[in-house]
């Protein structure tokens, strides 16, 4: 349903995909990173975006790779990315369209500069700022149809900005705010 609404829903005047964030809140061990793996290397191998970077971001590198390495995994269990995709140990890379795909995290200070065109934003409910965020984001201007994808828990920092945009995107579903690019689902107990 997720890929679906992400993937599918195109914009009519430009046909480009409408939503270019996603916040997906849902419990522990179901899938979260998995699924940010698929997105990040569908992104790299197949978005017919020019030299598109994929980043798997997180608040810590130990974090951050944990979504790179799963990516690793699905190129090494795939005959025909196994072709495409150059594996280093901290990097991916499709030479014929300049591809890459690594990890960020805030702790190592590596976020400025970046052109992301899909960035997969793990674990957000532990971030203390924006910073991350705000700086990948910004990478992402001159592209012609970035993906912000956000997978967290809920977590219970309720001060934190993970808190503040998840308000945001229950405003967006309760049709209190009119922003179209943000797809959200939240899987939780209801209040």
């Amino acid at each position: 349903f997720t890929v679906a609404n992400i993937f599918g829903w195109k914009k009519r005047e430009d046909g480009k995909r409408r939503f270019t964030e996603a916040y997906i809140e849902i419990s522990k061990k179901n899938g979260k990173t998995t699924l940010a793996a698929g997105i990040g290397l569908y992104c790299m191998t197949f978005d017919n975006e020019n030299g598109p970077e994929v980043y798997a971001a997180a608040y810590t590198r130990d974090q951050a790779s944990i979504c790179f390495d799963e990516a690793v995994a699905m190129v090494e269990r795939s005959p025909s990315l196994s072709k495409r995709v150059c594996r280093l140990k901290f990097n991916m890379s499709v030479k014929s369209t300049r591809a890459k795909f690594s990890s960020v995290s805030n702790d190592a200070k590596n976020t400025e500069g970046k052109n992301s065109h899909c960035v997969l934003f793990d674990e957000y409910h532990v971030h203390k700022t924006d910073s991350v965020k705000v700086s990948l984001q910004s990478g992402m201007a001159a592209r012609t149809q970035p993906l912000f994808f956000i997978i967290t828990t809920a977590g219970d920092n309720k001060q934190g900005p993970c808190y503040r945009y998840r308000d945001i995107c229950i405003g967006v579903l309760e049709q209190r705010f009119l922003i179209d690019n943000i797809y959200t689902v939240i899987y939780g107990i209801d209040d």
